[in-house]
């Protein structure tokens, strides 16, 4: 084979490589991400005991930003429940410099919904007759 055949053929392969390790901004959060975010929140005692995480995913980057092409940091929105207190909590984390950048409670506000939810939905129908009788 010619040897400039090979050299357009490593070029490629060396191009491809280092752009599929890049992450575009807007791209899902890994499984790695939410590992170092759950960890993140039970090492600052955010989550645990009766308070759950409810929803953890992409802190969406500013569009202008990313429009721009310039480098954005990569962040994670996370929700956590109080249930004894009914307190929601909304976060924003850096997982790769291991902090969170910010943290608020939202009154009034529930979590959409939680794992939990249908263990207890499912419960409460159980223990319902009327419902029993209609679902036979």
């Amino acid at each position: 084979m010619p040897r400039n055949v090979w050299i357009t053929v490593g070029a490629c392969v060396f191009l491809t490589g280092s752009l599929v390790a890049q992450q575009h901004p807007l791209d899902p959060v890994s499984r790695r991400e939410l590992d170092q975010g759950i960890s993140l929140l039970e090492r600052q005692n955010v989550i645990g005991g009766q308070v759950v995480l409810a929803f953890m995913g992409l802190h969406p980057p500013s569009k202008t930003a990313v429009l721009a092409e310039q480098p954005v940091p990569r962040l994670i929105a996370a929700t956590a429940y109080d249930r004894a207190a009914n307190r929601t909590t909304e976060l924003v984390l850096d997982v790769s410099a291991d902090r969170i950048v910010e943290r608020k409670e939202v009154r009034g506000v529930s979590p959409l919904h939680l794992a939990s939810d249908n263990t207890v939905a499912a419960t409460i129908l159980r223990a319902n007759p009327r419902w029993r009788e209609l679902v036979q």
